[in-house]
Protein backbone atom coordinates (compact mmCIF):
# COMPACT_ATOMS: atom_id res chain seq x y z
CA UNK A 1 0.00 0.00 0.00
CA UNK A 2 0.98 3.60 -0.66
CA UNK A 3 1.89 5.73 2.11
CA UNK A 4 -0.09 8.78 1.63
CA UNK A 5 2.37 11.12 3.29
CA UNK A 6 5.57 10.20 1.22
CA UNK A 7 7.45 12.44 -0.57
CA UNK A 8 10.73 10.36 -1.13
CA UNK A 9 13.43 12.33 -3.78
CA UNK A 10 13.54 10.14 -7.05
CA UNK A 11 16.42 10.45 -9.81
CA UNK A 12 15.92 9.54 -13.05
CA UNK A 13 19.45 8.97 -14.77
CA UNK A 14 19.95 9.08 -18.40
CA UNK A 15 23.07 8.26 -20.43
CA UNK A 16 24.53 11.06 -21.74
CA UNK A 17 25.61 12.41 -25.51
CA UNK A 18 22.98 9.76 -27.08
CA UNK A 19 19.86 11.11 -29.43
CA UNK A 20 18.28 13.49 -27.67
CA UNK A 21 14.30 12.23 -28.65
CA UNK A 22 15.36 8.90 -26.90
CA UNK A 23 16.66 10.30 -24.13
CA UNK A 24 13.72 12.63 -23.53
CA UNK A 25 11.19 10.20 -24.35
CA UNK A 26 13.49 7.41 -21.93
CA UNK A 27 13.30 10.02 -19.10
CA UNK A 28 9.46 10.85 -19.62
CA UNK A 29 8.60 7.02 -19.68
CA UNK A 30 10.57 6.57 -16.47
CA UNK A 31 8.79 9.92 -14.46
CA UNK A 32 5.03 8.94 -15.69
CA UNK A 33 5.98 4.95 -14.55
CA UNK A 34 7.45 6.04 -10.91
CA UNK A 35 4.46 8.44 -10.54
CA UNK A 36 2.08 5.88 -10.98
CA UNK A 37 3.43 4.01 -8.01
CA UNK A 38 4.47 6.83 -5.73
CA UNK A 39 2.56 9.67 -6.81
CA UNK A 40 3.88 12.38 -4.67
CA UNK A 41 7.47 11.16 -5.15
CA UNK A 42 9.36 14.36 -6.27
CA UNK A 43 11.47 13.43 -9.29
CA UNK A 44 14.29 14.65 -11.09
CA UNK A 45 16.08 13.99 -14.18
CA UNK A 46 20.17 13.81 -13.96
CA UNK A 47 22.53 13.13 -17.11
CA UNK A 48 25.70 10.59 -16.43
CA UNK A 49 28.22 11.30 -18.69
CA UNK A 50 27.95 14.48 -20.72
CA UNK A 51 26.38 17.81 -20.27
CA UNK A 52 22.53 18.20 -19.19
CA UNK A 53 20.81 19.88 -22.84
CA UNK A 54 19.19 22.89 -22.68
CA UNK A 55 15.99 23.33 -21.69
CA UNK A 56 13.13 22.72 -24.36
CA UNK A 57 10.37 20.88 -25.06
CA UNK A 58 11.67 18.09 -24.81
CA UNK A 59 11.91 18.05 -21.32
CA UNK A 60 8.32 18.64 -20.62
CA UNK A 61 9.06 21.63 -17.68
CA UNK A 62 11.51 19.10 -16.08
CA UNK A 63 14.97 20.42 -16.59
CA UNK A 64 17.60 17.82 -16.75
CA UNK A 65 21.37 18.45 -14.97
CA UNK A 66 24.06 16.86 -15.19
CA UNK A 67 24.67 13.84 -12.25
CA UNK A 68 27.01 14.33 -9.49
CA UNK A 69 28.23 12.22 -6.57
CA UNK A 70 26.36 14.41 -4.04
CA UNK A 71 22.60 12.93 -5.74
CA UNK A 72 23.85 10.01 -4.36
CA UNK A 73 23.55 11.70 -0.78
CA UNK A 74 20.25 13.61 -1.74
CA UNK A 75 18.14 10.94 -3.19
CA UNK A 76 16.37 8.21 -1.80
CA UNK A 77 16.84 6.15 -4.90
CA UNK A 78 18.09 6.50 -8.37
CA UNK A 79 16.88 4.85 -11.11
CA UNK A 80 19.09 3.96 -13.73
CA UNK A 81 18.53 3.53 -17.97
CA UNK A 82 20.81 2.32 -19.92
CA UNK A 83 23.70 -0.64 -19.41
CA UNK A 84 26.45 1.26 -19.47
CA UNK A 85 25.15 4.54 -18.00
CA UNK A 86 27.28 5.25 -14.55
CA UNK A 87 26.80 6.64 -11.48
CA UNK A 88 29.39 8.41 -9.29
CA UNK A 89 29.54 7.63 -5.62
CA UNK A 90 30.04 4.86 -3.36
CA UNK A 91 27.41 5.40 -1.01
CA UNK A 92 24.14 6.53 -0.25
CA UNK A 93 20.91 6.05 -1.68
CA UNK A 94 19.89 2.72 -3.67
CA UNK A 95 20.65 2.63 -7.47
CA UNK A 96 17.89 0.46 -9.55
CA UNK A 97 18.87 -0.02 -13.05
CA UNK A 98 16.45 -0.50 -15.75
CA UNK A 99 17.26 -3.85 -17.71
CA UNK A 100 18.16 -3.35 -21.36
CA UNK A 101 19.61 -0.35 -23.20
CA UNK A 102 17.85 3.01 -23.65
CA UNK A 103 15.71 1.71 -26.56
CA UNK A 104 13.85 -0.91 -24.15
CA UNK A 105 12.59 2.06 -21.87
CA UNK A 106 11.58 4.18 -24.85
CA UNK A 107 9.48 0.73 -25.96
CA UNK A 108 7.11 1.19 -22.66
CA UNK A 109 6.38 4.85 -23.76
CA UNK A 110 2.51 3.85 -24.11
CA UNK A 111 1.85 2.30 -21.31
CA UNK A 112 3.59 5.02 -18.64
CA UNK A 113 1.46 7.17 -17.35
CA UNK A 114 -1.88 5.13 -16.92
CA UNK A 115 -4.80 4.91 -19.18
CA UNK A 116 -6.30 8.15 -18.08
CA UNK A 117 -2.93 10.24 -19.12
CA UNK A 118 -3.22 8.48 -22.19
CA UNK A 119 -7.07 8.83 -22.88
CA UNK A 120 -6.65 12.77 -22.49
CA UNK A 121 -3.18 12.57 -24.66
CA UNK A 122 -5.55 11.10 -27.29
CA UNK A 123 -8.10 13.58 -27.06
CA UNK A 124 -6.06 16.71 -26.78
CA UNK A 125 -4.52 15.45 -30.48
CA UNK A 126 -8.35 15.07 -31.79
CA UNK A 127 -8.82 18.54 -30.81
CA UNK A 128 -5.76 20.04 -32.30
CA UNK A 129 -6.37 18.26 -35.39
CA UNK A 130 -2.80 16.46 -34.85
CA UNK A 131 -3.65 13.03 -36.82
CA UNK A 132 -0.91 11.70 -38.99
CA UNK A 133 1.41 14.30 -39.46
CA UNK A 134 2.71 16.38 -36.16
CA UNK A 135 4.15 19.69 -36.17
CA UNK A 136 7.44 20.20 -35.09
CA UNK A 137 6.69 21.87 -31.94
CA UNK A 138 4.81 18.92 -30.51
CA UNK A 139 6.35 17.68 -27.49
CA UNK A 140 6.94 14.24 -26.27
CA UNK A 141 3.83 13.53 -24.87
CA UNK A 142 2.15 14.10 -28.03
CA UNK A 143 4.51 11.80 -30.06
CA UNK A 144 4.28 9.06 -27.68
CA UNK A 145 0.15 9.67 -27.81
CA UNK A 146 0.52 9.89 -31.63
CA UNK A 147 2.70 6.38 -31.93
CA UNK A 148 1.18 4.65 -29.13
CA UNK A 149 -2.25 4.90 -31.09
CA UNK A 150 -1.19 3.95 -34.21
CA UNK A 151 -1.62 7.82 -35.80
CA UNK A 152 1.89 8.48 -36.59
CA UNK A 153 2.73 6.42 -40.05
CA UNK A 154 6.38 8.71 -40.88
CA UNK A 155 8.79 7.00 -38.90
CA UNK A 156 11.52 8.89 -39.52
CA UNK A 157 12.72 8.82 -36.17
CA UNK A 158 13.46 5.48 -34.71
CA UNK A 159 12.49 6.42 -31.55
CA UNK A 160 8.78 6.56 -32.97
CA UNK A 161 8.96 2.81 -34.91
CA UNK A 162 9.97 2.17 -31.15
CA UNK A 163 6.93 3.55 -29.39
CA UNK A 164 4.70 1.86 -31.47
CA UNK A 165 6.13 -1.24 -31.46
CA UNK A 166 6.54 -1.48 -27.75
CA UNK A 167 2.64 -0.84 -28.14
CA UNK A 168 1.76 -3.92 -28.94
CA UNK A 169 3.15 -5.41 -25.54
CA UNK A 170 0.26 -6.00 -23.12
CA UNK A 171 2.42 -4.49 -20.24
CA UNK A 172 5.71 -3.02 -21.05
CA UNK A 173 7.65 -5.39 -20.57
CA UNK A 174 10.29 -5.52 -17.93
CA UNK A 175 11.30 -1.68 -18.06
CA UNK A 176 8.60 -0.81 -16.28
CA UNK A 177 8.13 -3.91 -13.86
CA UNK A 178 11.67 -2.81 -12.50
CA UNK A 179 9.84 0.30 -11.24
CA UNK A 180 7.97 -1.58 -8.77
CA UNK A 181 11.24 -2.63 -7.06
CA UNK A 182 12.94 0.99 -7.67
CA UNK A 183 9.06 2.68 -5.80
CA UNK A 184 10.16 0.12 -2.68
CA UNK A 185 13.39 0.82 -2.58
CA UNK A 186 12.47 4.74 -2.62
CA UNK A 187 10.02 4.58 0.30
CA UNK A 188 12.40 2.37 2.66
CA UNK A 189 15.29 4.60 1.88
CA UNK A 190 12.64 7.86 2.78
CA UNK A 191 11.32 5.51 5.44
CA UNK A 192 14.76 4.86 6.90
CA UNK A 193 16.30 7.61 7.25
CA UNK A 194 13.58 10.61 6.14
CA UNK A 195 14.53 12.37 2.86
CA UNK A 196 15.69 16.22 2.56
CA UNK A 197 12.32 18.15 3.14
CA UNK A 198 11.05 14.57 4.46
CA UNK A 199 10.03 16.60 8.17
CA UNK A 200 8.36 19.43 6.56
CA UNK A 201 6.06 17.21 4.73
CA UNK A 202 5.09 15.75 8.33
CA UNK A 203 3.41 19.14 9.21
CA UNK A 204 -0.01 18.24 6.93
CA UNK A 205 -0.21 15.09 8.81
CA UNK A 206 0.45 16.73 12.14
CA UNK A 207 -2.09 19.68 11.78
CA UNK A 208 -4.82 16.97 10.61
CA UNK A 209 -3.66 14.75 13.77
CA UNK A 210 -4.45 17.85 15.76
CA UNK A 211 -7.62 18.38 14.35
CA UNK A 212 -9.02 15.50 14.87
CA UNK A 213 -7.94 15.47 18.18
CA UNK A 214 -9.64 19.24 19.09
CA UNK A 215 -12.50 17.33 17.16
CA UNK A 216 -12.62 14.28 19.63
CA UNK A 217 -12.64 17.46 22.30
CA UNK A 218 -15.68 18.81 21.22
CA UNK A 219 -17.88 15.94 20.58
CA UNK A 220 -16.75 14.69 24.17
CA UNK A 221 -18.00 17.91 25.53
CA UNK A 222 -21.36 17.77 23.76
CA UNK A 223 -21.49 13.99 24.40
CA UNK A 224 -21.02 14.80 28.25
CA UNK A 225 -23.82 18.08 27.89
CA UNK A 226 -26.17 15.31 26.27
CA UNK A 227 -25.32 12.41 29.08
CA UNK A 228 -26.02 15.34 31.62
CA UNK A 229 -29.39 16.27 30.12
CA UNK A 230 -30.75 12.68 29.49
CA UNK A 231 -29.84 12.32 33.23
CA UNK A 232 -31.77 14.97 34.23
CA UNK A 233 -34.57 14.00 32.59
CA UNK A 234 -34.86 10.96 33.39
CA UNK A 235 -34.71 12.45 37.54
CA UNK A 236 -38.03 14.29 36.25
CA UNK A 237 -39.08 11.53 34.89
CA UNK A 238 -38.91 9.19 37.97
CA UNK A 239 -40.40 12.45 40.39
CA UNK A 240 -43.15 12.32 38.01
CA UNK A 241 -43.88 8.69 38.54
CA UNK A 242 -43.60 8.98 42.05
CA UNK A 243 -46.31 11.91 42.11
CA UNK A 244 -48.83 10.05 39.60
CA UNK A 245 -48.64 6.95 41.71
CA UNK A 246 -48.94 9.08 45.49
CA UNK A 247 -52.11 8.50 46.80
CA UNK A 248 -52.72 12.91 47.22
CA UNK A 249 -52.73 12.73 42.93
CA UNK A 250 -55.85 10.24 43.50
CA UNK A 251 -57.72 11.65 45.69
CA UNK A 252 -57.50 14.85 44.06
CA UNK A 253 -58.49 13.66 40.98
CA UNK A 254 -62.10 14.72 40.95
CA UNK A 255 -60.85 18.57 42.02
CA UNK A 256 -58.61 18.98 39.32
CA UNK A 257 -61.20 17.57 36.34
CA UNK A 258 -63.58 20.36 38.67
CA UNK A 259 -60.77 23.19 38.18
CA UNK A 260 -59.94 22.52 34.54
CA UNK A 261 -63.59 22.43 33.70
CA UNK A 262 -64.04 25.29 35.25
CA UNK A 263 -61.25 27.13 33.61
CA UNK A 264 -62.51 26.19 30.34
CA UNK A 265 -65.79 27.28 30.96
CA UNK A 266 -64.46 31.02 31.87
CA UNK A 267 -62.35 30.99 29.29
CA UNK A 268 -65.20 30.24 26.57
Amino acid sequence: MIDEIARPRVGVVIPGGVDEWEAAVAARVLTLALLDRLPRARVSVLVSGGAAPAPSALDCGRPWRRLVAADRRDHDALIVAGAETTVPGRSGCPVVRVPGELRDVVRAAAHAGGEELRRNRRETLRLLGWSGELPEHAGVDEWIAAAGDGQRDDWSRPVVAAIAEGARDPDGGAALRALDGAARAALDCWRGRGSPGAAADMRGARRTASQYAALRVEIRMLEREVEAAEQRAAARDAEMRLVLGSRTWRYTERLRSAYHSTRGRLHR
